[in-house]
């Protein structure tokens, strides 16, 4: 459990924004555009600003820095993006028969 706190810390990223970050990746993945995680100012920096000196939170809570080229909705605006992408290879299926909702619906066979 340390070890994944710490780097946690060392990355300034929470497990979701592992994950929107896999994501980003993954929607580049055939360009040479690369995604950057606004938040990573580097091992030290991060670590730093979870523990200082004067133990006081560093900032406002509110808005935090960021790397150069981004800013405080770089993140914001790429789950907008990943978001508008599911939606456009969504499908609509139709309802044909109606099911229980039991946990195991063998009634309509083992394939739906």
């Amino acid at each position: 459990l340390f070890y994944f706190q710490l780097r946690a810390i060392i990355r300034n990223r929470t497990g979701i924004e592992d994950w929107i970050l896999e994501k980003a990746n993954f929607r580049r993945r055939n360009s040479d555009e690369k995604f950057v995680f606004p938040y990573d100012l580097g091992p030290w920096k991060n670590f730093f600003q979870v523990f200082n000196f004067s133990c006081h939170p560093i900032g406002d809570g509110v808005s935090w820095p960021v790397v150069k080229n981004c800013d405080q909705y770089t993140i914001t605006r790429e789950q907008l993006q990943q978001k508008n992408e599911k939606r456009l290879k969504a499908k609509i299926y139709s309802i044909v028969k109606p099911a229980s909702g039991y946990w195991f619906p063998f009634k309509h066979g083992f394939k739906v």
